[in-house]
């Protein structure tokens, strides 16, 4: 009777393990375009969410720029990272489906351009001596790396595929 038992127990075990597996493992299977779409737009409505909390800590652009320096360096720093970086997680986290593959990709590759250009301009602020150094930094965060382009085209392929989503694409 102990080896039925035994048996019986390690057959349900085997196949709890299996269900698990199955459950937790990467079985290989990409999302749907619909679900890429759902869990992109929630990515984007948080990244709107971060960027407008951090926009209600803007320095005043009518100060000087010396009095300035610490906010603007401490601003953009912030920036990149908790509401980059984070946007930047978010996307590496999602499979897209091949239909969306590329523009995914252009829109991963657009924001990590413009984090690492916001890094570069506040490495320049915390070494500027000038106005011109402040141009030439503010300069670089209006340079390279425009998510907003990638984003529309995967809004275009929402639109062309009759998913009902509106990507914020524009973060003011």
């Amino acid at each position: 009777m102990n080896k039925v038992i035994s048996c019986m127990l390690a057959g349900i075990l085997l196949s709890a393990f299996a269900t698990l597996a199955a459950a937790c493992g990467d079985n290989g299977d990409e999302l749907t375009l619909e679900e890429y779409f759902t869990q992109l737009d929630t990515a984007m409505d948080d990244l709107a969410q971060r960027v407008s909390d951090n926009a209600s800590e803007e320095p005043n652009i009518f100060a000087p720029l010396e009095e300035q320096r610490e906010i603007i360096i401490s601003f953009w720093t912030d920036f990149s990272e908790q509401v980059g970086g984070v946007f930047i997680d978010d996307m590496e986290a999602l499979d897209p489906p091949q239909e969306a593959q590329d523009a995914h990709d252009d829109l991963l590759q657009a924001a990590q351009e413009f984090v690492e250009n916001v890094a570069e301009a506040v490495t320049n602020f915390e070494s500027a001596t000038s106005e011109a150094d402040y141009e030439e930094a503010f300069e670089l965060l209006e340079r390279g790396g425009n998510p907003s382009v990638a984003c529309e085209k995967l809004q275009v392929i929402a639109d062309e595929n009759e998913i009902e989503v509106m990507l914020n694409c524009e973060l003011e």
